[in-house]
């Protein structure tokens, strides 16, 4: 007798336009059952709470591990994830389970479950903002976006589909796995590719005992400057040298220059420049004979969070300033990652037939067996562009007189690893660059 799978699959592209989100009530293969509640702007007070802060740091510290765990298993090339999207998806995930499969989930979250419900509004409103340019045209955009897929045989219990469309903002959808499976499979490509304009195209192929899947779309678009100029490239070509250690002569962006200055260990170097709306990259740059291995680590990527990067020198009364000068690269990523849940975060019972309980949400029998991850991420001239989607079928100036400024440039000509946080210092995409 067959018995009802969840795969967790994720998809990360690049997205070049702004995103165009239609809730309709109906689409070809499911039908919207109600409007989730509305993400409002987080307030003053709510910005400054030490409740997003703690649940943001629950979310970096998950990144860090995730993001590292990855890379030691599968960096051979240029990666990029979304670890903010992984852990929404689980985040819903845990609101449907119970017993055991709650407490894992929860575990790896680093939070418990009073906290979840009451705060993670505020981790998921933080996340979504739009900034229009003089001429009303988007120049920056980051959302989020949530769906549950409830297959028309579901022993549903609606109590927890409704309280993921009044707390986590969810659309909750009806559809047939079973009886149209095409169709079912269809709506939710749809609903993918609506809210990636198109750049997620793909059908998930959950089968036809899918009695549930989640859904998280993490989109996100910004340019360099208020103007949506194009940076300048620097001053000649530079010798940029590849994780295999081949070196090839290319061109690097020409960044604009952040207080403060590099720091300096014994391991790597690291620096960041910014966005036009505060979406910061840090740069974390092997030194010497070390590689990316080396340094891309939880412990360096967490030191990142609270790093002093000491614009100030008092004793001699200096201002550092200091620009990144860096390569356009693009990092993709596509694979299983369920044996990182597993072995690094102990997230078991979800993948076991017999323990994994969502009762919350169903009688049915139901647990996981793949998590699928796949990135694509483009930073270049013009901004940073990309989107996450996770698929979880149940079967993210000048000083006081008197004082010097300093200049300096930090150049990013060898393989690297980085982190993009955004205004809050959230984690969004974490990887690395070995080859241009």
């Amino acid at each position: 007798m067959l018995k009802r799978t969840v795969t967790v699959m994720c998809a990360i592209l690049c997205i070049i336009a702004t995103l165009c989100i239609c809730s309709g009530c109906a689409m070809s293969g499911a039908t919207l059952l109600a409007a989730p509640a509305s993400a409002e702007t987080l307030s003053y007070d709510e910005r400054q709470s030490k409740e997003l802060e703690s649940l943001s740091a629950a979310a970096n510290a998950f990144a860090a591990e995730f993001s590292c765990a990855a890379y030691a298993r599968y960096g051979s090339e240029n990666m990029a994830v979304a670890p903010v999207s992984v852990y929404t998806t689980m985040a819903l995930a845990a609101q449907c389970a119970s017993g055991d499969t709650r407490s894992e989930l929860l575990a790896a979250l680093g939070v418990t479950q009073e906290r979840l419900q009451s705060d993670f509004s505020l981790l998921y409103r933080s996340l979504t903002a739009e900034y229009k340019d003089d001429f009303g045209k988007i120049s920056c955009k980051s959302e989020l976006s949530d769906s549950i897929w409830i297959d028309d045989s579901a022993n549903v219990k609606q109590s927890c589909p409704d309280m993921l469309a009044e707390k986590f903002f969810c659309y909750p959808y009806q559809t047939d796995f079973d009886g149209d499976n095409r169709g079912a499979n269809r709506a939710v490509r749809e609903f993918v590719k609506e809210r990636t304009r198109k750049l997620i195209d793909k059908d998930f192929d959950m089968d036809t005992d899918t009695l549930f899947a989640i859904v998280n779309v993490l989109y996100l678009k910004d340019v360099w400057n208020e103007y949506g100029k194009d940076l300048g490239f620097a001053e000649g070509r530079y010798s940029f040298t590849a994780g295999d250690g081949t070196v090839e002569s290319v061109p690097l962006l020409s960044g604009y220059y952040n207080r403060g200055r590099a720091i300096e260990t014994d391991t790597y170097r690291s620096f960041f420049t910014v966005t036009q709306h505060g979406y910061t990259l840090h740069f974390i740059v092997p030194k010497d004979d070390r590689t990316v291995a080396d340094v891309f680590t939880a412990d360096n990527v967490a030191c990142l969070f609270d790093a002093d990067y000491a614009a100030d020198e008092e004793e001699n009364r200096i201002h550092y300033n200091t620009r990144c000068i860096f390569p356009e690269f693009e990092a993709k990523f596509d694979k299983d990652v369920k044996d990182i849940l597993k072995e690094d975060f102990g997230v078991r019972s979800l993948f076991d037939v017999n323990g994994c309980n969502f009762s919350d949400l169903t009688d049915d029998k139901v647990f996981c067996t793949e998590v699928r991850h796949v990135t694509d991420l483009t930073v270049d001239r013009k901004g940073i562009e990309g989107a996450a989607v996770t698929v979880m079928p149940l079967c993210g100036e000048a000083g006081p007189d008197g004082w010097e400024n300093k200049y300096e440039d930090f150049v990013v000509d060898r393989n690297f690893a980085f982190v993009l946080t955004d205004s809050f210092g959230t984690v969004l995409f974490c990887g690395a660059v070995t080859s241009l």
